[in-house]
């Protein structure tokens, strides 16, 4: 556990640091070096951390030897079809090393840096947004889902897009997370989610809807994993869809309690409410089935920015203390869920 806790108390700092920060340059350097210990363990940890990691090292080292068209052509990967992006980086990156180590290192370099420009451009408190990220599921799902962690990176680069309404380069590249890993496909509902207005009748429909399908959760869970291919995933074996569930119902409540304030805040933090609602709606499906959890992981960000937002807009007297429930509730959550995946046996490669 010892790394597990030395990155959070890195972060830990770079949040007490950044709160004494007068410029947003300062707080830019803080998130930056909050986010070494994260790339260090992602980049530098043992191909036997991670429930499927050793399986990516031997696909990785199987591919390495392939020509060009065998490695198109090179299909199955245990009970999943590989898709033609995440190939087509093995194929460039086992030009230069067959060695499946650069793979950890190009995923912990990439998903850094789309941490830390999603963050940057959209926490107000960049180092808290990224304690919840770290604590509240996509560190613990970076550590074994190495696929659709680069897919879920991508996803970060699109929310400039949704802000600004250019459908197309949404489009474009979403499309080329799908090429990583084919849930990308459930990101598509989000550009036309995120502009709702948050009047109180729109509310009660999305809850309405999120009863009407949790009632179908069991019929449409049986043609999504055929379709998406996860029938055969066990990672999401965490035991605890009740207790996130929970976590983001409560999240949801307090920013709808708040959502005026908020938005007159900042406006499009009522982009961030609204996609946080697909986060709950998903957890609710999460209740009938351990699928949902993979498709709340392309959601959830929001969810921690806009509890982050929630958190950092309080009254100075109420903020220190809000905080520092939060920090200790994601903190037992995050080694509660290290524990359970089996990711406490932490080991680095060399």
């Amino acid at each position: 556990m010892t790394p597990y806790i030395v990155m959070l108390c890195i972060i830990l700092f770079c949040i007490w640091g950044e709160g004494n920060a007068t410029t947003e340059k300062a707080k830019r350097k803080y998130l930056f070096v909050a986010l070494i210990p994260y790339f260090v363990l992602m980049a530098f940890k043992s191909r036997y951390v991670g429930t499927d990691t050793d399986s990516y090292f031997d696909s990785f080292e199987g591919m390495g030897a392939s020509t060009w068209y065998n490695f198109l052509s090179y299909g199955e990967f245990g009970y999943v079809r590989i898709e033609k992006g995440y190939k087509t980086l093995i194929f460039l990156l086992t030009r230069i090393t067959t060695d499946g180590q650069i793979l950890l290192f190009t995923l912990g370099a990439f998903s850094s840096i789309a941490l830390y420009y999603f963050i940057n451009e959209n926490a107000k408190n960049k180092c808290l947004a990224l304690f919840l990220f770290m604590t509240l599921g996509f560190f613990q799902f970076a550590m074994t889902g190495i696929r659709q962690t680069f897919a879920i990176s991508i996803t970060l680069f699109c929310y400039k897009y949704i802000k600004e309404k250019k459908l197309y380069k949404f489009l474009l590249v979403t499309l080329i997370a799908y090429l990583f890993h084919k849930t990308a496909i459930l990101f598509f509902p989000m550009y036309y989610v995120a502009h709702r207005e948050l009047r109180s009748k729109e509310i009660a429909h999305s809850f309405g809807a999120m009863f009407l399908l949790f009632l179908v959760a069991d019929k449409l869970f049986l043609a999504a994993a055929d379709v998406l291919e996860l029938s055969h995933y066990g990672i999401e074996s965490t035991g605890n869809g009740y207790i996130f569930f929970l976590i983001v119902l409560f999240i949801t409540v307090l920013l709808l309690r708040s959502r005026r304030e908020l938005i007159s805040l900042k406006s499009t933090n009522s982009i961030f409410i609204n996609l946080n609602f697909i986060s709950l709606a998903l957890w609710t499906l999460r209740l009938v089935s351990r699928t949902a959890e993979r498709m709340t992981l392309y959601y959830m960000p929001y969810t921690y920015v806009a509890l982050e937002e929630y958190l950092s807009t309080r009254r100075r007297s109420a903020r220190v203390t809000y905080t520092l429930v939060a920090i200790v509730i994601c903190s037992y959550l995050f080694f509660k869920r290290i524990k359970d995946q089996g990711l406490d046996n932490f080991e680095f490669f060399f």
